[in-house]
């Protein structure tokens, strides 16, 4: 019987048997997705560490709260008593300070700086979705012109404001090709008004960004996120909600190469001349330390997938068996007329591995249907890859291989006398 026949044979096997099948089926699916999902979260987090690029090493910056805010209970007007020195020093993170940095540490590449406000087109109907479904939901990104280019924005139309414009804080924008075209039609956008509920000065256009078509990145960060929004974005020199100060809650610094002392760096540097008041960040070391708390939950969860995979595989190791016994007088027959051990252990190990492959492959399926709300639950893009892919269904194989041996093995050696004699 060539292999074509047997693997034949096996899925009308299986369907005479459907439920039980596909009870089989659906525990090793099970298994194998989780399987594959905890593989690729675990690789791809290590994949990102041992990744070379410069923008996986970048750092971000915030300025801490005040020590002193702090000592005050919620709902109470005594203060704490502070056992130590109070750090009340105030440093905020300005345009000031992004210069100062670029000119004191020439390992800095560039410094994205970026404070994102949210405002309803004025006009619009009353929203009937979520914010994020909205589609008249501006987001207006408060920066500098020098971080629009770097990002990889191209004005296609009018032109860049400037950094007089970003000091004198004037209420101008720029806009991406899609918030373009959501906005005005086929109209020209330059000289137009973009008006905003609860903002009182208008932004006016004077630049359009050509469109820009990204790839699915193989990480996500602030960078990759940012350039792939870049189509509908608005960049304004203005900060449309009143802040006298005018001042980041947070800043980026993109080092030059992949030095792993530049966030030491910064942190010696800022400490140096500020004092403890800013907290500093790398990419690299928030990967790592997330990668070390979820390694055991994820490590459990495998624990658990594996369980339930090793339990499908006793089922076809308890199928099977059941399926010899019932087909061993149809064994005995087979044997009269003249098929080998091999005949039969092939057809009943073809039986078992055909089970297995079925749950294998099921699985791949449920895990690349969700694919969509897997990335969002992790914040990026979530992959399988082809060697985990290939895991997934070789464990699927493996158990059912290893469980559908001694089955295979048992009809094989049923005497065709006695077999015959069984009414």
């Amino acid at each position: 019987m060539g292999t074509l026949q047997l693997i034949s044979w096996s899925l009308k096997q299986i369907r005479s048997r459907f439920f039980e099948s596909l009870l089989i089926v659906l525990a090793i699916a099970l298994g194998v997705a989780v399987i594959s999902v905890v593989g690729t979260v675990y690789l791809t987090g290590t994949k990102q560490l041992r990744l070379t690029d410069p923008e996986q090493n970048i750092v971000t910056i915030e300025a801490k709260e005040d020590d002193l805010s702090q000592l005050f209970q919620s709902g109470s007007k005594t203060p704490a008593i502070a056992l130590g020195p109070v750090n009340t020093k105030k440093v905020k993170i300005s345009l000031e300070l992004i210069d100062e940095l670029k000119t004191a540490i020439p390992e800095i590449k560039e410094i994205v700086a970026i404070e994102r406000f949210s405002a309803r087109q004025l006009g619009a109907p009353p929203p009937e979705r979520y914010q994020f479904e909205d589609p008249y939901w501006l987001n207006v990104n408060w920066t500098l012109p020098e971080t629009v280019e770097f990002l990889g924005g191209k004005v296609s139309r009018g032109s860049l404001y400037t950094r007089d414009d970003f000091i004198n804080n004037e209420p101008v924008a720029v806009i991406g090709s899609k918030i373009a075209q959501d906005l005005f039609g086929d109209e020209d956008p330059i000289g137009k008004l973009i008006e905003m509920e609860h903002i009182e000065t208008p932004l006016l256009v004077i630049g359009v960004l050509d469109e820009v078509v990204l790839e699915e990145p193989e990480y996500y960060n602030n960078l990759t996120w940012l350039r792939h929004e870049l189509n509908n974005t608005i960049f304004s020199p203005r900060q449309i909600y009143d802040n006298p100060e005018r001042y980041f809650s947070m800043i980026s610094l993109i080092p030059k190469d992949n030095r792993p002392q530049f966030t030491a760096t910064i942190r010696d540097y800022l400490f140096a001349q500020y004092g403890d008041v800013f907290s500093v960040q790398n990419n690299r070391e928030i990967m790592k330390e997330a990668l070390k708390q979820v390694k055991p939950i994820l490590s459990f969860i495998g624990i658990l997938a594996s369980l339930a995979l090793f339990i499908a595989a006793l089922n076809i190791l308890n199928l099977m068996l059941a399926r010899v016994l019932k087909r061993t007088r149809s064994i005995g027959i087979s044997k009269a007329l003249g098929a080998t051990k091999a005949n039969i252990f092939w057809q009943f190990l073809t039986e078992s591995l055909t089970l297995g492959f079925l749950g294998g492959l099921l699985g791949l399926l449920i895990v690349f249907a969700f694919n969509p709300i897997l990335g969002s639950l992790l914040g990026g893009s979530f992959n399988i890859t082809l060697s985990t892919a290939f895991l997934s269904i070789g464990s699927s194989f493996l158990v059912s291989l290893i469980f559908g041996i001694y089955p295979a093995l048992k009809a094989s050696y049923i005497n065709p006398v006695d077999a015959l004699r069984l009414e």
